[in-house]
């Protein structure tokens, strides 16, 4: 079992995004971040040529013919350069922009890995922590375990620029396919990407995609798929009122959901003929995410009490607290402005007591509703 203890992330640029390239080589830098060096890296090649199970692992799941480590006596020229992600950065030596690798092999792409350095690049031990590629590994006599901090991206050595890029970082649990997932996880949404079955779930590895250019912040980001796409709930102060009401909602997008309501019964002493709602909501986050909303609806109302019976339409807009607890339950707090074209009020005058429900030209509102998603 493997868990990924921070949200693993990988960026395809959008002219990549949906690709699917074939019949392609691929080599393998591992670039080691050491500001003890003149250009502040080097290439460990020692490391590499020994840790055949990445490289197989990344033919298995990929389209490249060839997948080799980059074992040139001379290191190419690197710069330090700026990857962005939506509210991060990481920093990672890549060739300048349109630069073409002239390698001892065809490189038509190019895995720069990049690990930070301890002590010795190649190999760091006491007697309960060693340090190899990246990986830090914790022992004692009944488990071991691995971490793992890796900077990566893949690089179009034919154009001259990148093709996705990303971080893994505090990858733990026991070591039972970690080399696999973490080839997976580098190759997954690229273009040379094939979903061999591992027989270990990859569905909850999430994928970014944004637009990207050297120093500039992201603009287009893809977010994960949403796990629950629908919304059954009730109005609590409506059903406190005696209107026996129920909400469905359905996202079409993660940020944004259509609604359809109904209620029955009566409004506190007024009978309820009809009252229908439909609407949107956009999500500041997402649909099933804690957070601010903002809707717009359109309502239907027939009404009555004693001989007097109005129907009028109302449209309304506002705004929503959503709180998620117990992973599908929700809460939801609106308040908001309804309009009506025509002033409707009910009155019941009971000796010196007078209710009244006015539902008509302009009113605030304030909803609670409660239920689950699925």
């Amino acid at each position: 079992h493997l868990l990924f203890s921070c949200h693993p992330r990988n960026v395809i640029l959008p002219e990549y995004s949906d690709q699917e390239i074939k019949d392609a080589d691929l080599a393998i830098l591992h670039v080691v971040n050491n500001m003890n060096y003149k250009n502040g890296f080097f290439i460990a090649k020692d490391t590499l040529t020994n840790y055949l199970p990445i490289k197989n692992y990344l033919k298995m799941h990929s389209y490249f013919n060839k997948v080799y480590f980059y074992d040139s006596e001379n290191d190419p020229e690197l710069l330090p350069t700026t990857l962005r992600f939506a509210k991060d950065s990481i920093k990672i030596f890549l060739p300048s922009n349109k630069s073409i690798l002239r390698l001892n092999q065809k490189a038509d792409f190019i895995l720069f890995i990049q690990t930070p350095y301890l002590l010795n690049a190649y190999q760091y031990q006491t007697p309960n922590i060693s340090y190899d590629f990246g990986i830090i590994k914790s022992k004692d006599q009944l488990y071991t375990s691995e971490k793992i901090d890796l900077i990566y991206a893949i690089w179009d050595n034919r154009e001259g620029e990148i093709v996705s890029y990303g971080r893994l970082k505090k990858l733990s649990g026991k070591r039972k396919d970690f080399k696999r997932i973490t080839a997976r996880r580098i190759l997954f949404d690229t273009p040379f990407f094939k979903n061999t079955p591992t027989g270990t779930p990859f569905s909850s590895l999430n994928t970014y995609t944004l637009e990207f250019s050297r120093g500039r912040d992201t603009t287009n980001i893809k977010i994960k798929p949403l796990k629950y796409k629908n919304e059954l709930s009730t109005n609590v102060l409506f059903t406190i009122l005696g209107a026996w009401n129920f909400k469905y909602a359905r996202a079409i997008t993660p940020k944004l959901s259509l609604h359809c309501a109904a209620s029955f019964n009566k409004l506190w002493f007024v009978k309820i003929n009809e009252n229908y709602n439909f609407g949107a909501r956009y999500y500041l986050k997402s649909f099933e995410s804690r957070g601010v909303s903002v809707f717009c609806d359109y309502s239907y109302f027939d009404m009555e009490y004693e001989s007097v019976r109005k129907r009028f339409s109302s449209y309304g807009f506002g705004g929503t607290y959503r709180w998620i607890f117990l992973k599908a339950l929700l809460l939801d707090i609106s308040a908001g402005l309804g309009f009506s074209p025509a002033s409707v009020k009910f009155e019941e005058v009971k000796g010196n007591t007078t209710k009244s429900v006015d539902v008509g030209g302009i009113n605030e509102y304030v909803s609670i509703n409660v239920g689950i998603m699925f």
